[in-house]
């Protein structure tokens, strides 16, 4: 499905099962209440979203990974520390890789800002990668275990910075990671290839 600029997009209560259900560059895009079956491969992102997207809601879906996906959920937004757009909203989902072999990533943000909070990742080698410009982003309330492959030096966890590679971070605010619940990953929150992450708080 292409959705094109300047259109508001509902989808409720729908079940699907394929690849690349939604490349858009909508403005507001509201899913909820829907069962996914995604079977991308390597490179491939289930909802890819462009940098002038305003708001994407992701509410109360059960979403299925049997492969190896590039991300489950890709919104690329443009913030860059003010404004109201690239805000996100991700709640109350359920996230699973059926097959424990594979690379799976449930949500990749990209320079976006907005809420990541009650939701549950089951057996995802990187639930939440957090890249480039995002800031004024909550990580609240979610639940994420069997993010592991026993190898510490792959970095695999939970909630994973992904920056420059030199040591730098690019982030333009504030993340904040509260009240969250790890069991059986290799990593609860990881700075990977970025370890100097700035504004960053994390309580447990």
């Amino acid at each position: 499905m292409n959705i094109g600029t300047g259109i508001d997009v509902t989808i409720d209560g729908f079940q699907y099962t394929g690849v690349n259900f939604i490349q858009g560059s909508c403005d507001n895009l509201y899913v909820k209440d829907c069962k996914f079956t995604w079977n991308s491969h390597w490179g491939d992102n289930d909802i890819y979203l462009s940098n002038v997207f305003k708001y994407f809601s992701f509410e109360n879906n059960k979403v299925i990974l049997p492969y190896d996906v590039g991300a489950a959920l890709q919104p690329i937004g443009n913030y860059n520390g003010s404004g109201t757009a690239s805000k996100v909203f991700i709640s109350g989902n359920y996230f699973q890789n059926t097959v424990l072999a594979t690379w799976a990533v449930a949500v990749n943000l990209s320079s976006c800002q907005g809420e990541v909070k009650n939701n549950t990742f089951v057996n995802l080698d990187d639930a939440v990668l957090i890249a480039n410009k995002c800031g004024n982003l909550t990580i609240d309330q979610n639940s994420f275990s069997g993010s592991t492959d026993g190898v510490d030096a792959d970095h695999i966890a939970a909630i994973k910075f992904w920056g420059n590679g030199d040591g730098t971070s690019m982030l333009s605010g504030p993340i904040n990671i509260t009240n969250n619940f790890f069991d059986d990953c290799d990593f609860g929150v990881s700075t990977n290839n970025s370890p100097l992450i700035f504004g960053c708080t994390c309580k447990h």
